[in-house]
């Protein structure tokens, strides 16, 4: 099994210096016949968020490399880094899985991506009880359909005439 989900964002591109995607984690889940199942459960950056909001609540400093500052510097202040930005796992690799995941579980589901994600660590302008938000979602998308990026219809459109099934597609 393979979940994943996007975050509020607390990461920047490669490079840059304003936070616009989140930590995204990704799990992997497969049964191991009698022994416990094989599991993997990790964000994509060097530290999950909740680490650091924990290392200020108990006053604690962070390791170098979890996080900048919002001058770029690197910082162990638990309140510097998460006013600043948290810092990718295996640098650049960090941020490509994030982006991977966000397209996987924002972009490709018709939620939110990159800033449009909201993370549980900022305020929301409502509260909802566990499903709402999902609810909503789906009937916005059975009222207006899912929007897919032009390039992803051309290739649905592609392999659909490659298997003979372009006539069935509910889209022209």
């Amino acid at each position: 099994m393979l979940l994943t989900t996007n975050g509020g964002p607390a990461m920047a591109p490669w490079g840059g210096r304003r936070k616009i995607i989140g930590t995204n984690p990704w799990s992997v889940a497969a049964p191991a016949g009698s022994r416990a199942p094989f599991v993997v459960d990790m964000a994509t950056t060097g530290v999950a968020r909740g680490k650091i909001y924990l290392a200020r609540n108990k006053r604690l400093p962070i390791p170098l490399g979890w996080a900048i500052n919002s001058a770029g510097e690197p910082t162990t202040d638990p309140q510097e880094a998460i006013d600043g930005i948290i810092l990718p796992m295996a640098e650049h690799k960090g941020y490509a899985i994030a982006a991977m995941v966000d397209m996987l579980a924002g972009v490709l589901t018709g939620s939110g991506f990159l800033t449009a994600v909201h993370s549980p660590y900022q305020t929301a302008d409502e509260v909802f009880y566990p499903g709402e938000i999902e609810a909503r979602n789906d009937a916005r998308n059975r009222k207006e359909g899912i929007r897919f990026p032009e390039d992803t219809l051309a290739d649905l459109k592609r392999v659909a005439r490659e298997t003979g099934l372009e006539a069935r597609l509910p889209f022209s």
